[in-house]
Order: structure tokens, then sequence, then C-alpha cells
């Protein structure tokens, strides 16, 4: 564990002196919450119909899907596009935070947790040729389209800062917190990264894919705490195996 230790340290370094988590937060809170009060603005000058309004639940469906896919996939297996996710999600964001210790110890350490500013203006790269293509349909449909996207890109953020906040703050103490905190505990044991509990914000595509994790079984619990090698940077060629294995089976 010293030099898990010396790693989460060697990252903390990184981090500039002037970085606040508090503004990280907040700047991409109001960034998003400014454009869909715009969206709202255009929204309210043509009003979707009642059957429009069915966008939002299968936008939410569909991110949250999304969101299971990206962390199962490219945050925890390496590939050539997308390398730096991986070296992001996998390499620090998993060394930073693990089973015994889930919790920021400062607002620098925010930095391990929130993506960086510049995946909120990705965000409405990625989904703008569907919105496009909405707008020449029907603009109201592409305004709750994008402002059901920017919410959810929100709310995840929220939700997993929430994941690594000290369990004894205030909103650690939620019940709503500590349950969605549970999954993502078991997700952050090196043994079992790659494995389940890919949902961050709700376990709707863990549940329906199967990949929903409970309780350690007794005998990898006791390994995962006892093994002095279980370090997620060490772990990762295991789970690698172990996700090979699981394909196989499926």
């Amino acid at each position: 564990m010293a030099r898990l230790e010396d790693r989460r340290a060697g990252l903390l370094e990184e981090i500039p002196g002037w970085y606040d988590g508090r503004l990280h937060l907040l700047g991409v809170t109001f960034a998003a919450l400014g454009a869909i009060a715009l969206l709202g603005r255009w929204l309210a000058e043509t009003p979707p119909r009642p059957w429009q309004w069915s966008l939002v639940p299968v936008t939410i469906l569909f991110a949250n899907l999304f969101e299971w896919w990206v962390h199962r996939g490219p945050m925890h297996r390496r590939t050539r596009l997308l390398g730096a996710l991986y070296e992001r999600h996998a390499r620090t964001h998993h060394v930073a935070f693990t089973r015994e210790r889930m919790g920021a110890a400062c607002h620098r350490e925010w930095a391990l947790v929130l993506f960086p500013p510049w995946v909120l203006p990705l965000l409405l790269l990625l989904i703008a040729p569907l919105a496009i293509a909405l707008w020449f349909v029907d603009p109201a449909s592409a305004w709750l389209f994008v402002a059901s996207a920017l919410l959810y890109y929100v709310v995840y953020e929220w939700l997993h800062l929430a994941h690594h906040l000290p369990e004894d703050s205030w909103p650690g103490r939620r019940w709503i917190v500590r349950t969605l905190r549970r999954p993502h505990r078991l997700h952050h044991d090196p043994s079992w990264m790659t494995r389940g509990n890919f949902n961050v914000s709700f376990p709707f595509a863990d549940l329906v894919l199967r990949t929903a994790l409970g309780e350690f079984p007794p005998t990898e619990q006791g390994a995962a705490e006892t093994d002095p090698a279980c370090d997620p940077c060490e772990a990762i060629s295991r789970s690698r195996e172990a996700l090979r294995e699981t394909y196989d089976e499926e």
C-alpha cells in the first residue's frame, strides 16, 4: 500500500496549485444549466407537443447505456484511439481511489474525480450531428434532446463526486448517496473493477445487462483484503484476464 500512496501523491503533485475543485464543479454546472436555460427560452417560443416530451426519458435511457458502454469498454480496456481515456480512468482515478479509500481528502483531489472542463464542449460536439438531424425534422425535439443530455451530464458529475466525498460529510451521510456509493465502492476494488457496476449514476444498464454486482463472495473479499499486491496498476493485467473470461462466457 505504500507504493499506492506514493503513486497517489505523485498524481496530486501533477494538479496545478491554482486548481479549486469547487470552482471546477460550479463552472461546469452553471455552463450546462445556462445552456439548458437558453434552450428553455427557445422551447417556450415553440412549446413541444405532449408526445415530444418522450424524448427526455429516451435520451436519459440512452445516456445511461452509453455511460455503461464507455465505462466497461475504453475506460478499462486500452484502445488505440481512446488510450487517453484508459490512462485517465484506470491508471489515474482507480489509483487515487480504492475500495479502502473512496473519499477525496481535499478539494484539489476533485480533479481526479470530475471530468476535465473540456469534456462538456466535447459532449456537445459529439451529440451535434444527431441534434442537427432532429432540428431539420422538428426544432423542439432537437432542443429537448440537447437539454436532456446536458442535464444527465451534470447529474453524473454531481453523483460521481458524491461517491468520492468523505463518508462523514453531510452529502456522504445522505441515504441516496450511501445507497449509490455501495456498488461504486465494489467497482473500485482492483480485482473487480472490470467485472461490473459500470454505471456511476443510476444502475439501470447494469441491471438490464446483468453486470450489477452485489457483495463480495467471502473468498474473494478475503483475497482482496490480504493480497499485498492488490494495487490498481498491478491488478489491471489480472482484470483484463477476468474480462476476457467474461466475454468468453457471453
